[in-house]
């Protein structure tokens, strides 16, 4: 578990947690990337940083997915950017770096999208009649 003196901040790290502390993990190496290159080379070199190589964007998940214990996890918390929005096979997409929070995203998209808001309207009522629905219990 030693320092890489090629990635920044790539340091072992006795327990990782997600944002509300209900998963933690034990990973051998913790790298904060700064750029593409940093996820590359951790990705690339097993001798330096041992499998399995887990990315983590913002650690906002509560699922299991952060768990990576005595692997590496490269920590992309510091790429947020929003890169722009775009078509991908006729459909608009926003293009992300690995660790935006969604809230960023959806700030980001009311200040340049007019039906946003019907958009996280609409989805949010699907969501909560999904959810009420005899037809999904």
């Amino acid at each position: 578990m030693a320092t890489d003196p090629m990635i920044p901040e790539a340091a072992p790290i006795a327990l990782m947690h997600n944002w509300n502390h209900c998963i933690a993990s034990r990973p051998a190496v913790v790298v904060r990337a700064m750029s593409a290159e940093d996820v590359c080379a951790a990705v690339r070199d097993a001798a330096r940083f041992p499998s399995p190589v887990l990315a983590v964007g913002s650690a906002h998940s509560v699922t299991g997915v952060l768990r990576n214990d005595g692997g590496t996890v490269v920590d992309m918390s510091a790429l947020d950017s929003i890169l722009g929005m775009g078509t991908v096979g006729g459909k608009e997409v926003v293009r992300v770096q690995g660790g935006v929070k969604l809230a960023a995203i959806h700030k980001w998209l009311d200040a340049r999208v007019s039906r946003f808001w019907f958009l996280m309207l609409f989805v949010s009522l699907c969501f909560l009649l999904r959810r009420r629905s005899p037809l999904t219990k």
